[in-house]
């Protein structure tokens, strides 16, 4: 008895390394990184190895890319990336700050059912994503008047 009460335990052990070793999921993503005046600051495609990326996942690939100096994901999902961050212009009127699209579908997009309007893509952190997706970070103007 003690030795099948063994071995069950052996083979319990050995499928629960089995399923902790599960490789991640590999995601090839098409990135670009757009800053202000239209400059491009990456381009090229990326490779995310995570289980269930997200767009976030894309953000964290791209730090090991060489035009990246700096990269940050503050409160709210605020993003600086190489220095550059949200900011209100300087007469007031307006402001700029980090959008993303997902294979050119702005975050800001809408779609209205029944009256209830909701946005297309969700936050960075739980937008997912999938192998071949084309991910763009662009620096966006947005007016407040």
């Amino acid at each position: 008895m003690k030795k099948i009460v063994a071995i069950v335990l052996l083979a319990v052990m050995c499928i629960s390394a089995l399923v902790a070793c599960t490789p991640a999921t590999v995601t090839n993503i098409d990135a670009k990184i757009i800053g202000y005046n239209n400059e491009v600051i990456f381009e090229g495609k990326v490779v995310v190895t995570t289980e269930n990326p997200v767009v976030l996942d894309v953000l964290k690939a791209m730090e090991l890319y060489e035009n990246i100096e700096s990269l940050e994901v503050g409160e709210g999902n605020t993003l600086t990336i190489n220095g550059i961050t949200t900011q209100a212009t300087d007469d007031g009127k307006g402001f700029y700050f980090w959008s993303y699209k997902l294979n050119d579908v702005s975050e800001d997009a809408t779609v209205e059912v029944d009256g209830t309007v909701s946005n297309l893509l969700v936050g960075i952190g739980a937008q997912s994503i999938k192998d071949g997706d084309k991910v763009h970070f662009v620096y966006t103007y947005s007016s407040i008047e």
